[in-house]
């Protein structure tokens, strides 16, 4: 007896999935310097823009301003530097739209 073949389904009724409502909502939100007790500390640290070394990153400016004159010290034709400095942030959500 020869074999059939099987009839592939149609487009119009392979897997018909039900139609899900779907409702997107946006919010706003304000980014700010975060100043809670628990946020991270500000962190600071120099760069040389002569040689690219950087000096130890500290909470306290101060030191980290202090690197510089050991390094020109060390290097005097260096006069150039960078101060980098991580402030840390928070998102704060706003009204939804």
């Amino acid at each position: 007896m020869p074999v059939q073949p099987k009839e592939e389904p149609s487009p119009n009724t392979a897997c018909q999935l039900p139609r899900t409502k779907r409702r997107f909502r946006f919010r706003e939100y304000t980014v700010t310097p975060d100043t809670a007790p628990e946020a991270e500390p500000r962190v600071y640290a120099m760069q040389c823009g002569v040689c690219s070394k950087s000096g130890p990153t500290s909470t306290d400016a101060e030191k980290a301003h202090g690197w510089v004159a050991a390094h020109l010290h060390s290097q005097p034709g260096h006069l150039t530097y960078s101060e980098h400095v991580t402030l840390p942030y928070r998102a704060i959500p706003g009204r939804w739209l």
